[in-house]
């Protein structure tokens, strides 16, 4: 849709899921020229500004990031979530991502990559980085030698897709928690069952696939500036947190988020935070939309400010961490 209906706010509606769905129509695309994959993505917002492409982890599909549809749209933002093909190789994702900013006509996009998407945000930003504006990686990390040496084999084709699905969820917590966050892994549940055997293989595969490799930016041609990196302190799950200060390091000027709440998948169980951080990262990255609500717009204008200011803190305390580090 080139001018997309108004799109009212997740808080709005009593079923905010039925609601996207009946709103935002979920596309298809074939990328390729021999051998034909199929890409599936919901598309909404302004289509005159760049967009803000999500990519999912492991775990979900696109339309569990229906509650930044349902808040940032209504405010101008332009957002993409794709699911990708069942790729076992993350070349070929790299490759079959480009096709598709091809086939969309996309020159300029932004990214944002929860978990281990935000490992794939990461390749695309080194392979691409004339087209990557800038980047959010949410809940995220830059090595994944932790996870394949927690693979339990190499080669998933053959085995039955209730093992695999079991490989997944053996990740997910398993402690008494909270009603939103319980919400949010029982969505995720779903989303894990809804797959085929191709795409657990595929998640499976490309989580563990070390043939293409993360090399830290050249700081003197990168922007690490343009990157957000949004971390929640407790994700109630069993992942080392030295994962997370490697990513800060990785990226030394990045901007840093520190969520308090506790939560495995905050975009879903913590959305209004998440947002408001999304938000602030796009304008930080020249995405003004022109249709902020304006009885909305003073207390994001604060809201905006506070954020900028705790980035900066967190910013020079990761800075002083580091030279701390090297003068030890």
């Amino acid at each position: 849709m080139d001018n997309p209906p108004a799109i009212t706010p997740h808080y709005s509606v009593s079923n905010p899921y039925k609601y996207f769905t009946s709103i935002v129509a979920l596309q298809k695309i074939l990328i390729g020229v021999i051998n034909k994959v199929t890409w599936s993505y919901y598309r909404f917002g302004d289509k005159t500004l760049p967009p803000l492409i999500i990519i999912p982890g492991i775990e979900s599909r696109a339309e569990a990031y229906y509650k930044q549809f349902l808040s940032l749209c209504p405010k101008g933002f332009h957002i993409i979530a794709i699911h990708y093909p069942p790729y076992v190789l993350q070349a070929q994702f790299i490759k079959g991502f480009n096709l598709f900013l091809e086939q969309l006509k996309l020159k300029n996009v932004h990214l944002l990559g929860f978990a281990f998407g935000g490992y794939l945000a990461q390749l695309l930003y080194q392979t691409y980085p004339s087209k990557i504006d800038s980047m959010i990686l949410l809940n995220s990390f830059c090595d994944i030698n932790y996870f394949r040496k927690q693979a339990t084999c190499t080669s998933y084709n053959w085995i039955p897709s209730f093992i695999l699905r079991g490989y997944i969820l053996s990740n997910f917590p398993r402690c008494q928690l909270e009603d939103n966050v319980r919400d949010s892994v029982d969505f995720m549940v779903e989303q894990v069952e809804s797959f085929d055997h191709d795409e657990l293989v595929s998640r499976l595969m490309l989580h563990t696939d070390n043939k293409t490799v993360l090399k830290p930016p050249n700081l003197e041609v990168c922007d690490t500036s343009a990157i957000t990196i949004i971390d929640v302190e407790n994700k109630l799950v069993n992942i080392p947190s030295s994962l997370s200060l490697d990513l800060e390091k990785f990226y030394p000027m990045a901007k840093i988020a520190k969520i308090k709440e506790p939560g495995t998948f905050p975009f879903f169980s913590n959305p209004d935070e998440i947002n408001l951080f999304i938000q602030v990262h796009l304008r930080n990255n020249g995405v003004w939309p022109g249709r902020d609500l304006p009885d909305e717009e003073n207390n994001e204008e604060e809201e905006e400010e506070d954020i900028n200011n705790n980035n900066n803190n967190n910013n020079n305390n990761n800075n002083n961490n580091n030279n701390n580090n090297n003068n030890n």
